[in-house]
C-alpha cells in the first residue's frame, strides 16, 4: 500500500514538473531546507534558529516601535532619524493616538513602553498582516494563471518562512508595507488605462516615502519611452516625497546629512550592501580608501545597470527587474538582511516568465532559493544576486551590441 502512495505521489510530483520545472525545483528545494531547519531546531532546542536569525531579545519588534517614539517631536534635528518625512509624519500619528493609552514607567524609554501598549502593538499588527495580505493578492495576481492557485500558496508559505521576512517580522521594520507599493507600482505603470498608471505612481510615490531607493524603480518608465510619464511620475513621487516635511522639524538637507552619517559609520560587520562589502575590506586597503572606493563601484554598478535596463529592448521583463531591483537593493538600501525582500518581487516575474532549465535561469532560480532559504551568512546572498546580474548585465551588452551592428549593416546595404 506505502509503495502504491509513493508511487502516486511520485507520478503526480513529476507531472507538475514536466508543467513548470523551475517552480516545482525551487518549491521542492526551499521546502526541503525548511523540514531540515525544522530539525535542527528541535534537536539544538531552538539554538539553530536563534544562530541563523541574530537579534537582541531586547530589540524585537523595535524598528517599528522606535520609529514611532522617534518620530513624535525633534525628527531630524535631536533624534537624527534617517526615514522619509512621510513615513515619519504617518509613525507620528500612531505614536501621539497610542500615547494616551501607554503607561510610561519612567525607568525604561518610551519605545519599550509603547511596545507594552496594546493599542500600539495593535497598530503595528494591523499593518503587518495588511502588508502580508497584499502581498499575498499581488502573488496571485502574477501567477495564479501561470503555475496553478496551490503553487501559490506554496510559494507564499515559503516566502512567509524565508529568512529574510522573518527577520523583517522580528524586527518590526516596514519593508513588507515599502513592498507592497512596490508591487502596486510594477503592476500599473505600464497600464493603457490612465488612473492605473497614475495610482502607480502614487504607490512608488509612498514606497520612496518609506524607504527612499524604491524611487528608482522609476527607470521602468524611461525604459517604455515613456518620457512625459516619467516626468509627470517624478513630480507625484517628489511631492509625496517632500509635502511631508511641513508637518516635521526637519528638511531635504537635514535627512541627507542624517543619511551620510548614517552611512559612513558603516562598521563591515554585516556585509550585505555593497557600502558594507567594501567597508570590510578597510582593514586590507586603508581606511581612506573605503569612501572613494564605495562610491567608485556602486556608480560602476548603477552605470551598467541603467545602461542595460534603458537600452536591451528585448531584455525579458524579470530580467530588468533584478538588475532594477538588485541594484537598488545592494548600492541604495541598508545593509539588513530584511533587504533581501525586495527581490521577491523579481522572484515573482521569474516564475510566471519562465520554464526551461536554461543555464540562466537555473542560477537565477539557485539566486532566489537561496534568498528564501534560513541559511546563516547573508553574505551568500549578496554574492549570488551579484552574480545573476553580472549574468543578465553581460547578456544585455552583448544584445545591444549585436542589434546596433545588424542595424548599421542593414543601414549600409539599404544605402548601397
Amino acid at each position: 500500500m506505502s509503495s502504491k502512495v509513493v508511487q502516486s505521489l511520485h507520478s503526480k510530483y513529476m507531472a507538475e514538473y514536466s508543467k513548470n520545472p523551475l517552480c516545482t525545483l525551487l518549491i521542492t528545494i526551499v521546502a526541503t531546507i525548511v523540514v531540515a531547519d525544522f530539525v535542527f531546531i528541535v534537536l539544538t532546542k531552538g539554538d539553530w534558529f536563534y544562530q541563523l536569525l541574530y537579534f537582541k531579545n531586547t530589540e524585537v519588534l523595535m524598528d517599528f516601535f522606535n520609529s514611532v517614539m522617534y518620530s513624535m517631536e525633534d525628527q531630524y534635528g535631536y533624534w537624527e532619524i534617517i526615514y522619509p518625512p512621510l513615513i515619519t509624519v504617518f509613525y507620528g500619528l500612531i505614536g501621539r493616538f497610542s500615547l494616551p493609552y501607554t503607561v510610561v514607567t519612567g525607568t525604561r524609554d518610551l519605545a519599550y513602553d509603547l511596545r507594552d501598549s496594546q493599542v500600539c502593538m495593535m497598530y503595528f499588527l494591523v499593518i503587518l498582516i495588511l502588508s502580508l495580505y497584499l502581498i499575498h493578492l499581488f502573488y496571485q495576481k502574477v501567477l495564479s494563471e501561470k503555475i496553478g492557485q496551490r503553487h501559490v500558496e506554496a510559494l507564499f508559505l515559503l516566502t512567509l518562512l524565508s529568512a529574510p521576512v522573518i527577520f523583517a517580522i522580528t524586527r518590526g521594520n516596514s519593508i513588507t508595507l515599502c513592498i507592497a507599493f512596490c508591487f502596486m507600482f510594477i503592476l500599473g505603470y505600464r497600464s493603457e488605462n490612465r488612473v492605473i498608471r497614475y495610482a502607480s505612481y502614487v504607490a512608488l510615490g509612498c514606497a520612496a516615502g518609506i524607504k527612499i531607493a524604491p524611487a528608482l524603480l522609476a527607470i521602468l518608465i524611461l525604459r517604455e519611452r515613456k518620457y512625459k510619464e516619467f516626468v509627470i511620475c517624478a513630480v507625484i513621487v517628489s511631492v509625496l516625497f517632500i509635502a511631508p516635511f511641513a508637518f516635521t522639524d526637519g528638511n531635504i538637507l537635514m535627512l541627507l546629512h542624517n543619511i551620510t552619517s548614517d552611512v559612513s559609520e558603516s562598521t563591515g560587520n554585516a556585509l550585505i550592501s555593497i557600502q558594507d562589502m567594501i567597508a570590510g575590506l578597510g582593514k586590507y586597503v586603508g581606511t581612506d580608501l573605503v569612501g572613494p572606493l564605495q562610491v567608485v563601484v556602486i556608480a560602476i554598478i548603477s552605470l551598467l545597470s541603467a545602461f542595460v535596463v534603458l537600452f536591451d529592448r528585448s531584455m525579458k521583463h524579470w530580467k530588468v527587474l533584478v538588475i532594477a531591483i538588485g541594484c537598488m537593493s545592494l548600492c541604495y538600501s541598508t545593509g539588513v538582511m530584511y533587504v533581501f525582500c525586495y527581490m521577491f518581487i523579481p522572484m515573482a516575474y521569474f516564475i510566471a516568465e519562465e520554464r526551461s532549465l536554461t543555464k540562466t535561469n537555473v542560477i537565477s532560480m539557485l539566486m532566489f532559493t537561496t534568498i528564501m532559504m534560513l541559511l546563516p551568512w547573508p553574505v551568500i546572498r549578496s554574492v549570488m544576486i551579484l552574480a545573476v546580474m553580472a549574468v543578465l548585465i553581460y547578456e544585455g551588452f552583448t544584445t545591444i551590441i549585436r542589434t546596433r551592428t545588424l542595424g548599421s549593416s542593414t543601414g549600409s546595404e539599404n544605402s548601397s
